[in-house]
């Protein structure tokens, strides 16, 4: 990318030395003039200068990644730049030779130039989408964690740098809408109208978070944020507003997504806050439960520790219940785990543990991680372990795991969501958020690792 921006940037630094009078473009002057005598034309053609600042967009999607001072210096010193004097080259080179209209971009370079010039953005459009693809995964991973979104396997790439993942699913899902982009819109023009309007509406919705964010959690002057955040908020309406004349022409398409994302997410966040609150809140408590089995008379499983996996809000261990009512025994160590994802992006390690025993041999662990952890059952006990967190020590590498995976079916007989047909999406969902995806997600062993289901209507 520092190859490509050098190359751009030169590029229109021969064309502006040609040709320095381009600088007047600075002066508002010449933008207010444009308005005055073009009127609503000339405010309709902000949707199509509006593309120009679009691509600057893209390098944020590495903020994750690489944190904010790498991406300010490489904008500043390296991105912008190069930028600028692309643009300002295009307009300095369209001034002597009005004809080159319809691509500037490859009349800046010489003949000799273009195929290298070619290969060059070749690459830098790969590395570009590498970046959108892993601030993709990084943003799904955050909705799975925040429960906006069923559970995905979330491959750990690196051991070292957190933010490296990898995510099969939202791959696919890319994969196939890149290919019904491309074989839709075929040109890079048709798709400029899609392109815009996702970007403009980004941009409103980045304004109006932060403006939420600075009142709500940096608690700034109510004054000082309205002055400052009206500025950006006027300029994203006015763009949006001359952008909106593309809704119809290929604009629909990332709205239409959106929306559709949205109400997934709605629609899994709902469902499951009903789970939590008419189904694992109302069952019993494991203590009554062991109780209720008469706890001293069940046989002993010795040498065995049994690991039950559940959702922080079911007291009755998941399913522990139906393990002792198949069994009538109980193994020699139990251990119940589940956790909690806070409001924050890390939680150190000495954070990461809440224990509470009924038992010398039976232990409720709860896990505390941010929303960019990286969640592994498995991990999270070899630490425990070594911190000396429970009573008994857990042999990670023999203990067998246990989940309840709730078989959710729609029915009209009870209203949990707005709507039958929203219920009937709710349960594809849960129904396709399955075992396999809960134990790649937990990081679990497949072969140390039992599934036992229950039937619950909605």
């Amino acid at each position: 990318m520092f190859i490509w921006f050098c190359t751009i940037g030169i590029l229109g630094l021969k064309e502006i030395i040609h040709n320095p009078i381009v600088f007047k473009a600075v002066n508002p002057y010449y933008a207010v003039e444009f308005i005055h005598v073009n009127g609503w034309r000339g405010y309709a053609l902000l949707g199509g200068i509006f593309l120009v600042v679009t691509g600057g967009e893209a390098l944020y999607t590495d903020l994750g990644h690489f944190g904010k001072n790498p991406i300010r210096l490489s904008w500043f010193c390296v991105a912008l730049p190069g930028l600028l004097l692309n643009y300002f080259g295009q307009g300095a080179y369209l001034l002597k030779h009005p004809d080159a209209i319809s691509n500037p971009f490859y009349h800046l370079a010489p003949a000799w130039f273009s195929l290298p010039l070619l290969i060059i953005a070749t690459i830098a459009t790969i590395i570009a989408s590498q970046a959108v693809i892993s601030a993709t995964f990084s943003l799904a991973k955050q909705a799975v964690l925040l429960g906006l979104y069923p559970r995905l396997p979330i491959i750990q790439t690196s051991e070292t740098k957190k933010g490296q993942i990898y995510i099969p699913q939202i791959n696919f899902i890319l994969a196939l809408g890149t290919l019904l982009l491309v074989f839709t819109f075929q040109t890079s023009t048709a798709l400029a109208h899609a392109y815009g309007i996702a970007v403009n509406l980004d941009m409103l919705l980045v304004t109006l978070l932060v403006s939420f964010a600075a009142y709500k959690i940096w608690r700034w002057n109510i004054i000082l944020l309205i002055l400052l955040f009206s500025c950006f908020l006027f300029i994203d309406l006015l763009f949006l507003g001359a952008n909106l004349q593309k809704l119809l022409t290929g604009g629909w398409v990332p709205v239409v997504f959106a929306m559709i994302c949205a109400f997934i997410m709605y629609t899994w966040k709902k469902g499951m806050d009903f789970l939590r609150k008419f189904y694992y809140t109302n069952k019993e408590d494991v203590s009554k439960i062991l109780k209720q089995l008469h706890y001293k008379s069940l046989n002993r499983l010795p040498d065995l520790t049994a690991i039950f996996i559940t959702d922080v809000y079911d007291k009755s261990g998941g399913s522990f219940l139906h393990f002792l009512k198949l069994n009538r025994a109980l193994p020699e160590h139990v251990l119940i785990v589940s956790y909690v994802i806070e409001n924050v992006p890390y939680v150190k390690s000495s954070d990461r543990f809440e224990v509470s025993c009924l038992d010398e041999n039976i232990c409720n662990l709860i896990l505390h991680y941010g929303f960019k952890d990286f969640i592994s059952i498995p991990l999270a006990l070899y630490n425990a372990n070594d911190r000396k967190m429970l009573p008994f020590s857990v042999n990670v590498d023999s203990a067998v795991y246990l989940m309840e995976v709730p078989n959710i079916v729609a029915t009209r007989k009870k209203k949990t969501l707005w709507f039958f047909w929203q219920e009937k999406i709710f349960s594809f969902l849960s129904r396709n958020y399955s075992a396999n995806l809960n134990i790649d997600f937990y990081q679990l062993p497949y072969n140390r690792t039992i599934a036992i289901g229950a039937y619950l209507m909605i």
